[in-house]
């Protein structure tokens, strides 16, 4: 993780079609390095840092987890590299996803948080669909993220935002 809290966000909408549809979130782990609470999904990494993702939208999530491994021959690494960089580490990959169920016309905000073990998880509150306040231990961001065609505006608090050509904006 970096020295200081970097973030990702991001907002994804599912329209149309009937058929079955999920957000995923995969990381190369045993499925108990991945971590299930409430709102939040927590890839525990043995590299030192943790993804920490934590699901404003939709309101409620019902994650299941899906493992396997896979050959490293879908990343095009050949097996010298392998075994020079990994003595005695089979050519397997761990891999465990994180499926959770998108209905019609679900809309996800999800923020994307690598950590280290120890680090706390910022405060997020959203405060409008695509907008959400982030109070981390530096300092407090406001983000931004339009939907399709939609306008975004939000006035509040002392901040406001009004922009109907935006697609994503970060304040801090």
């Amino acid at each position: 993780a970096a020295a200081g809290p970097n973030y990702f966000v991001i907002r994804d909408t599912f329209r149309g079609a009937k058929q079955p549809k999920w957000w995923h979130l995969r990381g190369s782990v045993a499925p108990e390095q991945v971590a299930l609470s409430g709102q939040a999904v927590e890839i525990q990494s043995p590299w030192g840092a943790n993804l920490h993702a934590t699901f404003l939208q939709p309101r409620e999530i019902n994650p299941s987890l899906i493992s396997g491994t896979a050959g490293l021959s879908i990343y095009q690494q050949t097996k010298a590299l392998w075994e020079k960089a990994q003595p005695g580490v089979p050519q397997k990959e761990q891999i465990t996803v994180a499926q959770i169920p998108a209905g019609e016309n679900d809309e996800f905000l999800v923020v994307l948080y690598p950590r280290k073990p120890a680090e706390a998880v910022p405060a997020y509150t959203q405060l409008a669909p695509g907008a959400l306040k982030s109070v981390t231990a530096e300092g407090t961001d406001y983000a931004f993220l339009s939907g399709g065609d939609a306008d975004m505006t939000y006035d509040a608090g002392g901040i406001r935002f009004t922009d109907a050509h935006a697609s994503s904006a970060v304040c801090t």
